[in-house]
């Protein structure tokens, strides 16, 4: 009796833990995204599109912020792995999929840097993060600029590693003159000349097949 009073009272302790959600850069973008409604909705549509040609099992959003396009893509598939290194983006979509009675979005705070490796004895008990599962499509939306300039790793690293995943990608490239790419190259020495267009769709022609692509 001693024993399951005290797990019923931890148990009560748990669900009434709960954080005071701060503003942060990420949390909001929601509403605070540089894209207009019309460019946004267009945005939607071109994923959904490509998305509901086949229903997919796995999907991973990286970069996924509050969770706009896992959503879009739990209608089209049967489990989305949600990824921010944010955790008051990743705490907000996380609430809102806890109050659905059968949510399909896994909300996971993770540094798509540094993602999870092999732990354990021998580094077999819990495999790293890119080996739990293949997923069928990658959503790599509005990250590539962070890969590059807050996490200093270049572009063909990052599309390799993406390439070795085996699975379809919606890549979105964030040209120079988009305000977030200017605000991440202020009073840097290392203006990140490699990152362009140009130089994009090269390496990317390099590794995949593009079968689509939109300008917003």
């Amino acid at each position: 009796a001693m024993v399951i009073g005290l797990v019923q009272s931890l148990f009560k302790l748990v669900k009434s833990l709960a954080i005071d959600l701060n503003h942060t850069d990420w949390s909001e973008y929601d509403k605070t995204h540089s894209y207009a409604d019309a460019e946004h909705e267009a945005k939607k549509d071109f994923i959904e599109r490509v998305i509901a040609t086949k229903h997919k099992g796995l999907v991973w959003d990286i970069g996924c912020n509050t969770g706009t396009f896992s959503n879009l893509a739990a209608r089209h598939s049967k489990y989305v792995v949600a990824l921010d290194g944010d955790h008051n983006a990743i705490e907000k979509l996380y609430r809102a999929e806890r109050k659905k009675k059968t949510g399909n979005i896994q909300p996971m705070v993770m540094n798509l840097a540094n993602i999870s490796p092999n732990q354990g004895w021998a580094g077999t008990e819990r495999a790293a993060f890119d080996k739990r599962g293949k997923p069928d499509l990658v959503l790599v939306l509005a990250l590539i600029h962070h890969i590059r300039m807050t996490s200093n790793i270049p572009l063909p690293l990052f599309l390799n590693w993406l390439c070795k995943l085996d699975a379809e990608i919606i890549i979105e490239f964030v040209n120079r003159e988009d305000e977030m790419v200017v605000k991440l190259l202020t009073n840097k020495a290392e203006q990140y000349l490699d990152y362009n267009l140009d130089n994009f769709i090269e390496h990317v022609e390099k590794r995949f097949t593009i079968n689509s692509r939109q300008t917003l």
